[in-house]
C-alpha cells in the first residue's frame, strides 16, 4: 500500500505554517450543492439528536472564525500542529468552499443550514490520486467532546474516501492527542514515529 513521504509538503503542511494553499478553484470548478440537502442528524452516544452532520459551505465562514476564535491553545496546536492565534488572511474563505474532488470536508453543526447557528466540529481530507491516498484532519470542540462527534466525521471521511477510489487515509497527529491516536486505533489505524520530530505521530488507516 503507498504510503506518502513524511518530509513531503501539503495543503496541510502549508496551513500549518500560516501559508494558504491555492484555491481549490482555480485548478477545479466547485460542484453545486444544496444548501441544506445533505444534512443529517448527528446523535450522542445516548441516541439523541443533537446537531447536524453536513459538508461545509461557503456561508459557513463566520461560524468557522467563532469556531476557531472558541479553540484553545492546546486544541490548536493539536489541530494544526503549531501555534496561531488567529487563521491566515484568506483561509476561512477557502477552508469553506473546497472543491469536492481533491478537498471534502464535514462540518457538526447547529443547524442543518449553512450559515445558521454554529459549528463544533470539522473533518478534512485532501485526496492524491496519483499515490491513492488522502491527507485527513479532525476536529472537535471540548465542549461536545466524548459525544462521538469525531468517531462520526473519521466514519464519514472514511466513507467518502472509499468512493473515491482511495485507499489509506493518512494524519500528523499530536502525540499528546490521545484521543485521536485512540480513534484511529479503533478503526484500524496504524502509528508510526516522524524521524526529527519526537513531539508528532504519523497515522494511516488502511481502507
Amino acid at each position: 500500500m503507498p504510503i506518502l513521504d513524511s518530509n513531503a509538503s501539503s495543503p496541510l503542511d502549508a496551513l500549518r505554517h500560516g501559508r494558504p494553499p491555492a484555491p481549490a478553484a482555480q485548478r477545479y470548478a466547485a460542484p453545486e450543492l444544496a444548501p441544506s440537502g445533505d444534512a443529517v442528524p448527528a446523535l450522542t452516544r445516548a441516541g439523541q439528536h443533537a446537531l447536524w452532520l453536513r459538508s461545509i459551505h461557503a456561508p459557513d465562514q463566520p461560524a468557522l472564525e467563532r469556531l476557531f476564535a472558541r479553540l484553545t491553545p492546546t486544541e490548536i496546536r493539536r489541530r494544526f500542529l503549531h501555534s496561531l492565534r488567529e487563521l491566515p488572511p484568506g483561509v476561512p474563505q477557502r477552508l469553506c468552499a473546497p472543491d469536492g474532488e481533491i478537498e471534502q470536508a464535514w462540518v457538526i453543526a447547529s443547524a442543518a443550514q449553512p450559515g445558521h447557528g454554529e459549528l463544533h466540529g470539522v473533518g478534512r481530507m485532501f485526496l492524491d490520486t496519483a499515490s491513492a491516498c488522502a491527507e485527513f484532519a479532525l476536529l472537535v470542540e471540548r465542549a461536545e467532546a466524548g459525544q462521538g462527534y469525531g468517531r462520526l466525521l473519521l466514519q464519514t471521511l472514511m466513507h467518502a474516501a472509499r468512493h473515491a477510489d482511495m485507499r489509506e487515509l493518512w494524519s500528523y497527529v499530536a502525540h499528546d492527542n490521545a484521543a485521536m491516536l485512540h480513534l484511529a486505533r479503533a478503526h484500524g489505524g496504524e502509528l508510526a514515529r516522524v524521524p526529527g520530530d519526537p513531539g508528532v505521530v504519523r497515522v494511516h488507516i488502511p481502507l
